[in-house]
């Protein structure tokens, strides 16, 4: 008489372990660092972030900040081969006031002023892709 329970198990055991033994490993994934320099208007952008957005199945999502017109993604949290949106958002600190503040009078904060155009960041136009090279250096000239 056959067991069942003992060959439907073994079998279950065995196709679990193979799926497993067959599926990448984390070390295995593809990704690439990729770094460049990032300026608005001619002016490096000081400060701010830049996201990369898989478009399609391939790729990851990643991003890094932005400092003194410069950006890098190492390799570790780096993107996978595929095409990207690219979105690049710089912030500054408003310096106008409606009035200087009364004496005692506390300082009402200020909301930050966008310095990049949506066409850039929200609304992106920007689109770039990213090869099976280890390394990268895509660098953006916004105006």
């Amino acid at each position: 008489m056959v067991k069942w329970n003992t060959i439907i198990g073994r079998t279950t055991v065995a196709v679990v372990l193979g799926v497993l033994m067959g599926c990448s490993s984390v070390d295995e994934i593809d990704l690439k660092e990729v770094s460049g320099t990032i300026t608005f208007g001619g002016e490096p952008v000081a400060t701010g972030t830049i996201e990369f957005v898989p478009i399609g199945p391939e790729g990851n999502l990643g991003g890094s900040p932005i400092r003194d017109g410069n950006y890098t993604i190492p390799k570790i949290a780096g993107l996978a081969p595929g095409e990207y949106q690219v979105k690049i958002v710089s912030k500054r600190l408003r310096a106008d006031m409606d009035e200087p503040p009364k004496p005692g009078e506390a300082l009402k904060p200020l909301p930050a002023v966008v310095n990049i155009p949506a066409k850039y960041n929200v609304d992106t136009e920007l689109i770039e892709t990213i090869s099976g090279e280890d390394s990268q250096a895509i660098d953006f000239d916004l105006r």
